[in-house]
Protein backbone atom coordinates (compact mmCIF):
# COMPACT_ATOMS: atom_id res chain seq x y z
CA UNK A 1 0.00 0.00 0.00
CA UNK A 2 3.44 2.46 0.85
CA UNK A 3 4.21 1.80 -2.52
CA UNK A 4 1.03 2.45 -3.76
CA UNK A 5 0.83 5.74 -2.47
CA UNK A 6 4.12 6.67 -3.37
CA UNK A 7 3.23 5.69 -7.86
CA UNK A 8 0.46 8.08 -7.05
CA UNK A 9 2.28 10.99 -5.29
CA UNK A 10 5.26 10.10 -8.20
CA UNK A 11 2.64 10.18 -10.61
CA UNK A 12 1.32 13.72 -9.70
CA UNK A 13 4.50 15.30 -9.07
CA UNK A 14 5.09 14.13 -13.23
CA UNK A 15 1.93 15.73 -13.64
CA UNK A 16 2.75 18.61 -12.06
CA UNK A 17 5.73 18.74 -14.34
CA UNK A 18 3.88 18.38 -17.55
CA UNK A 19 1.28 21.01 -16.27
CA UNK A 20 4.31 23.54 -15.73
CA UNK A 21 5.89 22.76 -19.34
CA UNK A 22 2.73 23.30 -21.13
CA UNK A 23 2.11 26.54 -19.27
CA UNK A 24 5.62 27.67 -20.46
CA UNK A 25 5.21 26.72 -23.97
CA UNK A 26 1.97 28.43 -24.08
CA UNK A 27 3.56 31.64 -23.17
CA UNK A 28 6.82 31.10 -25.50
CA UNK A 29 3.80 30.45 -28.14
CA UNK A 30 2.17 33.68 -27.60
CA UNK A 31 4.87 35.18 -27.44
CA UNK A 32 6.69 33.53 -30.74
CA UNK A 33 3.31 34.54 -32.96
CA UNK A 34 3.55 38.61 -31.42
CA UNK A 35 7.15 38.95 -32.72
CA UNK A 36 6.33 36.98 -36.05
CA UNK A 37 3.62 39.85 -36.20
CA UNK A 38 5.64 42.49 -35.69
CA UNK A 39 8.59 41.13 -38.22
CA UNK A 40 5.44 40.51 -40.80
CA UNK A 41 4.37 44.11 -40.64
CA UNK A 42 8.32 45.46 -41.00
CA UNK A 43 8.95 43.36 -43.45
CA UNK A 44 5.47 44.70 -45.12
CA UNK A 45 6.41 47.65 -44.92
CA UNK A 46 9.78 47.69 -45.78
CA UNK A 47 8.13 46.10 -49.18
CA UNK A 48 6.19 48.83 -49.67
CA UNK A 49 8.81 51.79 -49.43
CA UNK A 50 10.95 49.31 -52.34
CA UNK A 51 8.13 49.26 -54.31
CA UNK A 52 7.50 52.82 -53.61
CA UNK A 53 11.03 53.84 -54.37
CA UNK A 54 10.99 51.21 -58.00
CA UNK A 55 7.99 52.84 -58.93
CA UNK A 56 8.84 56.71 -58.21
CA UNK A 57 12.23 55.68 -59.91
CA UNK A 58 10.77 53.84 -63.06
CA UNK A 59 8.17 56.92 -63.68
CA UNK A 60 11.14 59.27 -63.48
CA UNK A 61 13.70 57.26 -65.99
CA UNK A 62 10.17 57.05 -68.07
CA UNK A 63 9.58 60.52 -68.13
CA UNK A 64 13.55 61.71 -68.72
CA UNK A 65 13.22 58.86 -71.49
CA UNK A 66 10.54 60.44 -72.99
CA UNK A 67 11.51 64.05 -73.08
CA UNK A 68 14.35 63.70 -74.48
CA UNK A 69 13.22 61.76 -77.16
CA UNK A 70 10.05 64.20 -77.82
CA UNK A 71 12.19 67.30 -77.02
CA UNK A 72 10.05 68.21 -73.70
CA UNK A 73 12.78 68.80 -71.32
CA UNK A 74 12.60 70.64 -68.00
CA UNK A 75 13.33 74.13 -69.72
CA UNK A 76 10.64 73.57 -72.22
CA UNK A 77 8.47 74.42 -69.47
CA UNK A 78 9.90 77.45 -68.43
CA UNK A 79 8.07 79.10 -70.90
Amino acid sequence: MVHNVEQILSRGERIELLVDKTDNMATQSHAFRRGARTVRRQQFWRNQRIMGLSVFIGLLFLYISIAQFWGAGLNHWRG
